[in-house]
């Protein structure tokens, strides 16, 4: 995408007695206790801790050492704490709570310190296990994750998928709350530790730059998320629009590229985006006089912005290198 509206996260203070009970926050929000549990797994978040702290994090409990325990070790020790539930029951409770965390808060209001945070885990491994048509928060978290991580090993096509199944969950949790805008469905749904905004934008750009095989599957992406944000801001609609173009012209389908350039165009007439994107689509093509006539355009009118697409640069570039490949956008 041409533009990118990042939000930067805060630092997470881990020393801090917050960050101890698995209250984390970033970019001026606190996150998910289920986030902090899972951290306490990631040892980029624990290299700069103290060893007396890192040590003290390890003896707590951690999603992957609940998932490690079989269903009956989970349940003798949950009757153990006086905090036992059965699937029908977590099954009545998924339709209270989104989250399966906050589910075991019904249950356990006596149980304190290690054997709380077991408590919690656990519903969120049963969840899991016994209501996988029903994906809770944390379900989200991990397939939000686990896409990133096999992103980062280039297991590209697992990846997305792990991102579809979260994308689904979630659009399916915002079905009964008002969430036109991404800050109102991060409010209402979302635990994720990578702010809602920024990861929409990596999983479209996944499918540009990474995966233009899986083209249809960015296409309906973008539909799906322009159709759930409909209040989104301007800029961040742009880049969704432009996106398309971007998944059209990665198949080489160039005249459905044009077109999705074009709706850019005709929506915001004075923002330089959609005569950088038609640019772009014109020089895969190998049509380079229609890519300057495009920039022309944008700085005849003029646009409001050329200097954030670098109009100006790039149809200078492309008039002294005709047969020039094409720049990056």
């Amino acid at each position: 995408m041409a533009k990118k509206i990042k939000i930067k996260p805060g630092k997470a203070i881990a020393n801090s007695p917050s960050a101890q009970r698995h209250s984390m926050t970033t970019g001026g929000r606190e996150l998910h206790p289920y986030i902090g549990a899972r951290l306490i797994e990631d040892p980029k978040s624990m290299r700069n801790l103290d060893t007396r702290t890192r040590q003290k994090l390890k003896e707590r409990w951690t999603p992957s050492k609940i998932d490690a325990l079989a269903t009956e070790v989970i349940l003798e020790k949950l009757q153990a704490l006086a905090a036992s539930v059965n699937e029908p029951e977590l099954r009545s409770l998924s339709l209270v709570h989104r989250s399966a965390w906050d589910a075991s808060r019904d249950v356990a209001g006596g149980v304190s310190g290690h054997d709380s945070d077991f408590v919690a885990l656990a519903f969120c491994t049963l969840w899991k296990r016994w209501l996988p048509d029903r994906p809770s928060l944390e379900m989200i978290e991990d397939w939000i994750s686990d896409g990133y991580k096999c992103s980062y090993r280039h297991h590209h096509d697992e990846g997305l998928d792990a991102w579809r199944n979260a994308w689904n969950a979630l659009r399916a949790l915002l079905q009964d709350v008002d969430a036109t805008t991404i800050a109102k469905a991060q409010r209402a749904a979302f635990a994720g530790f990578t702010s809602l905004l920024n990861w929409t934008q990596d999983y479209v750009e996944e499918h540009i730059h990474i995966a233009p095989h899986r083209g249809d599957d960015g296409l309906r992406l973008v539909d799906e998320v322009l159709a759930q944000f409909p209040n989104e801001s301007d800029l961040y609609r742009q880049d969704l629009l432009a996106a398309k173009a971007d998944i059209f012209a990665g198949s080489e389908r160039f005249e459905e590229a044009e077109r999705a350039a074009h709706v850019v165009i005709d929506t915001w007439p004075r923002c330089a985006i959609g005569y950088a994107t038609l640019a772009s689509v014109a020089e895969l093509a190998k049509r380079n006089v229609d890519a300057i006539a495009a920039l022309e355009r944008a700085l005849s009118l003029p646009v409001d912005d050329p200097d954030d697409f670098d109009i100006a640069e790039r149809l200078a570039y492309l008039r002294e290198h005709p047969d020039a490949g094409t720049p990056s956008r």
